[in-house]
């Protein structure tokens, strides 16, 4: 909006003065309020740089929670506009706290001053409930007498900081921010636990040259301990920076009220200092534990690895720690589920650790939800429902048991079952994530696209960056052939690193739409990605076909078989390895062989309509009409089988020569 429209949008009794800057997602004007005879700030909000599309509505909708706030150490909050994003608040004119942060305050006398005042201002906050969720350096401005204020509480949740990796200001958040966690009071904590550590030594308590390099040292090493830029710090000061500056929240203080009292009694603790981290023998273990499971909420094969080793060092400390070992059953099962290491004896070695866990402890609920999702795995759907059923029982709040029931209900192709257990998810966590997720899958396999791609956008509103939102958008999107909007999708899962089987899906796309030179691309791509090389390869051969190059898809389809019955033989409960090794030995003129194997895969899972679409691909190059039409037919009517738009486009039911 230029000058003349927010003219044009104020209040008669507002006059605009001059801009005073501009942030992530809005600009600052100073404005005359001629009723009150006082100047106030404007704050506008741009829509294009929030996170959603009522994202704008969302932020004003903290302003005026923070208006209730009434703090010396809080800019005030006066009125909001919410049709035009105007947010009219306090004006802080001094200079920003940025100019200290390099320097350090010189003296305890000036420190405190400041210090007190940001973490008073902050505790009054959490008194009343209200998470700040982006304390920074930016975000606390000073008086011309040095009296610090607060600003913009709750605004981050609603900003598109895609420009950022981490979402918020580098060096100043919490390990929650880096992890896509939920925000808490504790997070708050660690982020103005970083800017006063800075405020008193003038260097950051990480050292940190980008976005991995802090995120890993947040995660997994303690902050540096503080060298003060004045001589008389008090002694309670260290103890209490690296006490905020704790990795895991339950070691920090629970809230900014707790951090306020330190600087009424002179303690890290109250009645006295608490370590940062544990030095016990038991504290490192679980030390251990929760940066395993910090890693363990990554989705990369290298974050595997960090987790595994930090569970392996858990257990080193204490053998009788249970929880490690279901720790190292979870690394397992997801190195199963991703196609890392897709064998029946990586599911073994979870199981025996689950085992392990449940003879040390029976009543762990996580343990009892790892081993129903070794049962999943296995396809043994009735064990694994009463393994999280147990779990629920023995804490009827755990979300992850809930959402792993429903993961089952859609693997076991129970969709009613998978929808009772999401929305019992979503009754514990409104806007949790990965009901979400699972919610847009259900209504993905129901073929009801229309409201998958709506839930899937409700999923992107709780997280901008969530590939996996993207990619199922990106499905529905397809399924009712809204292609361009798709690509567009699946460009976004590529780049917030969502489904694996991004490339492979959006070279489909290109193949229904006759792009055969960019479905070569994505299909090459993903064969260099290797975690779904069997299926890939198979499309580049068929892509290669297309374009007449029949030593190339030769090669391409012979790669792909000898893939497809590799994993096979590793993994002989999963259809799909047997369903593409029939495509490939079709392709390659062998039909009887093809047949078995399409006989083997939905004797398998015969309910699964991709299994069968999978079928009649391999029948389509033997005997299109009188075996491959029946057995579309019949994938049509199964969950998870292509739309009938996607069908009437794909190269093995149209123009394939």
């Amino acid at each position: 909006m230029d000058r003349d429209g927010i003219i044009a949008h104020l209040p008669e009794h507002i006059q605009l003065d001059e801009r005073l800057g501009e942030g992530g997602f809005a600009s600052v004007y100073r404005v005359f309020n001629t009723r009150l005879q006082t100047h106030w700030a404007l704050k506008i909000l741009d829509a294009s740089k929030m996170s959603s599309k009522t994202g704008v509505s969302k932020a004003l909708k903290e302003a005026q929670i923070a208006a209730k706030l009434r703090h010396p150490n809080v800019a005030g909050v006066y009125d909001v506009d919410e049709q035009n994003g105007f947010i009219f608040m306090e004006l802080v004119d001094g200079p920003p706290l940025t100019d200290f942060t390099d320097t350090g305050m010189q003296t305890w006398e000036e420190y405190r001053a400041i210090a007190s005042g940001i973490v008073a201002g902050l505790a009054e906050a959490h008194r009343q409930g209200i998470v700040h969720g982006d304390i920074s350096p930016r975000n606390i401005l000073l008086t011309k007498t040095f009296v610090p204020k607060l600003v913009d509480f709750g605004l981050a949740r609603h900003a598109d900081y895609s420009s950022s990796t981490i979402g918020v200001t580098p060096g100043f958040a919490s390990p929650e921010h880096v992890l896509n966690k939920k925000l808490t009071p504790q997070s708050d904590v660690f982020s103005v636990g970083a800017v006063l550590y800075q405020l008193a030594t003038g260097k950051p308590p990480f050292d940190w040259q980008n976005y991995y390099a802090y995120s890993y040292a947040i995660l997994s090493e303690r902050a540096e301990e503080p060298k003060f830029v004045f001589a008389d710090a008090p002694r309670f000061l260290a103890p209490m920076l690296l006490r905020a500056l704790a990795t895991q929240p339950g070691y920090r203080f629970a809230s900014a009220a707790e951090m306020e009292r330190c600087f009424v009694v002179g303690t890290a603790g109250g009645a006295g200092a608490a370590p940062t981290l544990p030095t016990t023998p038991a504290g490192k273990v679980i030390q251990h534990y929760n940066r395993g499971v910090q890693y363990y909420g990554g989705t990369s094969k290298q974050e595997m690895d960090w987790a595994e080793k930090e569970f392996r060092a858990a257990l080193e400390g204490d053998p009788r720690f249970a929880l490690g070992y279901a720790g190292m059953a979870d690394v397992a099962i997801f190195r199963y589920m991703s196609y890392f290491d897709r064998s029946m004896a990586v599911l073994a070695k979870a199981e025996m650790y689950c085992r392990q866990a449940l003879e040390l402890d029976p009543e762990r609920h996580e343990t009892h939800r790892s081993l129903g999702r070794i049962h999943m795995m296995r396809r043994e759907f009735s064990e694994a429902r009463e393994c999280f059923l147990r779990a629920i029982e023995l804490d009827p709040k755990y979300l992850a048991a809930h959402l792993s029931l429903g993961w089952c209900g859609v693997e076991a192709h129970d969709l009613d079952e998978a929808e009772r257990a999401a929305l019992a998810a979503r009754a514990l966590s409104e806007d949790d994530l990965e009901a979400a997720l699972l919610l847009t899958r259900i209504w993905y396999y129901r073929k009801d696209y229309e409201r998958s791609a709506a839930t899937a956008t409700e999923a992107i509103d709780i997280d901008r960056k969530c590939g996996r939102a993207y990619y199922d958008l990106a499905m529905a999107q397809r399924a009712l052939g809204q292609f361009g909007q798709a690509r567009e999708s699946f460009k976004l899962s590529l780049q917030f690193q969502g489904d694996p089987n991004t490339r492979i899906d959006l070279g489909l796309l290109e193949l229904f739409e006759g792009n055969h030179a960019a479905a070569a691309q994505a299909f090459a791509a993903a064969c260099q990605d290797q975690t779904f090389s069997f299926l890939s390869c198979y499309y580049v051969g068929l892509t290669q076909h297309l374009q007449g190059d029949s030593e190339g898809a030769r090669r391409a389809f012979e790669r792909s078989l000898e893939e497809s019955g590799l994993l096979a033989k590793r993994d002989p409960v999963d259809p799909y390895p047997r369903a593409i090794e029939a495509m490939a030995a079709a392709a390659l003129g062998n039909g009887a062989r093809a047949r078995t194997l399409v006989a083997m895969a939905r004797e398998l899972d015969p309910k699964d309509g991709l299994v069968a679409f999978y079928g009649a691909c391999a029948l389509s190059w033997i005997s299109p009409d009188a075996e491959a039409k029946p057995l579309l037919d019949e994938a049509l009517k199964l969950p998870r089988s292509p739309s009938e738009v996607e069908v009437s486009l794909d190269p093995h039911f149209a123009n394939r020569d």
